[in-house]
């Protein structure tokens, strides 16, 4: 396997899915992006990823952004958060 594919298996292992718009992206784009993106997405930190996601989506919806209102609704549920 190369390294795209791998990419690819590591974005379906954390995310449950390879998003279409990352299998949009040129192979190299995601294999440089991908790590980033799941460290500061993904990764640990002070906040909660499921209140990260949140706060995510509130920006998301404030900016009227549908796509990132799709992909912040998804991360926080995967996370944890509900329709409550």
């Amino acid at each position: 396997m190369g390294k795209y594919d791998d990419t690819l298996k590591d974005i379906e292992t954390t995310m449950g899915l390879v998003p279409g718009f990352m299998k949009a992206l040129a192979e190299d784009v995601l294999i440089q992006d991908w790590p980033l993106m799941k460290k500061y997405v993904f990764g640990e930190s002070k906040i909660p990823a499921k209140y990260r996601e949140m706060i995510g989506l509130a920006i998301a919806a404030a900016t009227k952004c549908k796509y990132c209102t799709l992909f912040h609704t998804g991360a926080a549920q995967l996370n944890g958060a509900n329709d409550d």
